[in-house]
């Protein structure tokens, strides 16, 4: 299941390569450990579910508590509502937000 659109009751099914995307937006957006995104944006590792490894990526500014994530390389069924959690090379939380749009599938 690609995405679900309980708007028009549908159900949008794909091959496994689908389910793949680059980029996402984030909103509700928190910096703990970062002093702020500056205009070059942050690298960061993203992780987007618990088990997720996490995924090298430019986090930039996209509104006032909102981010734009692009992956370096491609992640698997990012959705709307996870959450996306952002990461030093350490693995020391620098912030975090909510997914709320994926882009760039595959």
């Amino acid at each position: 299941v690609k995405t679900i659109r309980p708007e028009t009751n549908e159900v949008v099914v794909g091959d496994e390569e689908s389910l793949y995307s680059k980029e996402i937006v984030c909103d509700r957006i928190a910096l703990m450990g970062a002093e702020g995104i500056g205009a070059e944006g942050l690298r960061a590792r993203v992780r987007i579910r618990y088990h997720h490894g996490g995924e090298y990526a430019r986090v930039e500014r996209a509104g006032e508590d909102m981010a734009r994530v692009t992956f370096e390389q491609p992640v698997r069924a990012p959705a709307p509502g996870q959450s996306a959690v952002f990461y030093d090379d350490e693995g020391c939380v620098l912030g975090g937000g909510r997914i709320s749009a994926v882009c760039g599938r595959q």
